[in-house]
């Protein structure tokens, strides 16, 4: 049962990438807000996908499924909310290399 858990943290090997990816234009480009903003989407992402792979089934085996109802929706905005940052960080990088171009 443990293992099946730790093989789902495969899942977070593209996050890595990106981050990666991320970091390597942040450092390239340190006034860019666009780079921030990935940063920080990619970053909370990453820590919420390892929460939600790692820690909910620790708290599931803890204190049941009723917490879940409460704390739940709170851990889905979170994640979300990371998700937007970084398309809106990818979208101005997109929108800026589109207005350099000839």
């Amino acid at each position: 049962m443990i293992t099946m858990r730790f093989i789902g943290l495969i899942t977070i090997i593209p996050q890595f990438i990106l981050l990666i990816a991320v970091l390597m234009y942040v450092s390239r480009r340190s006034t860019a807000a666009e780079g921030i903003l990935m940063l920080i989407g990619i970053i909370v992402g990453l820590f919420a996908t390892i929460f939600n792979i790692v820690g909910l089934p620790w708290l599931f085996d803890l204190y049941g499924s009723g917490w879940y109802t409460t704390y739940g929706p709170i851990i889905g905005a979170v994640h979300t909310l990371a998700g937007l940052c970084f398309a809106v960080g990818f979208l101005i990088l997109v929108q800026n290399a589109l207005k350099t171009k000839p």
